[in-house]
């Protein structure tokens, strides 16, 4: 992101965020209710065990103590030199954006505000 020029930032951000709103639009045909759970990484970094359980429950299925186990591991594991690892400090790269220029998190915000506001985030306040 730091070598992105604004209009750059925008495009990337856009793109992806219209991919998260038409695969979420999956979730709202008829023939998946109650059969789809949609849970949003933020939720699972904030709240980890609550969401696996409701996850399990979903599912109807009991929370096993090596489930607990690993949700302890990967959840709040040591940081990693990848994001895209298993285990990691998930609030940590959660929060990553945070250290961006508010210029460019306020570029994203514009260019998401549609998937924001679908998916129950807040805009950017400085």
């Amino acid at each position: 992101v730091n070598e992105m020029t604004p209009q750059m930032i925008s495009d990337a951000a856009a793109d992806l965020c219209a991919h998260g709103i038409k695969n979420g639009a999956i979730g709202n045909e008829p023939w998946l209710k109650d059969r789809y759970k949609r849970i949003r990484y933020q939720d699972m970094v904030d709240k980890p065990y609550e969401k696996v359980e409701e996850l399990y429950k979903f599912v109807n299925k009991p929370v096993t103590e090596a489930v607990t186990n690993f949700v302890d591991t990967s959840m709040n594991g040591k940081k990693t030199s990848s994001d895209f690892n298993v285990i990691k400090d998930s609030k940590a790269v959660s929060d990553k954006w945070r250290n961006m220029e508010v210029d460019k998190i306020e570029t994203i915000d514009k260019a998401c505000s549609e998937f924001i506001q679908i998916y129950g985030y807040e805009l950017f306040e400085v």
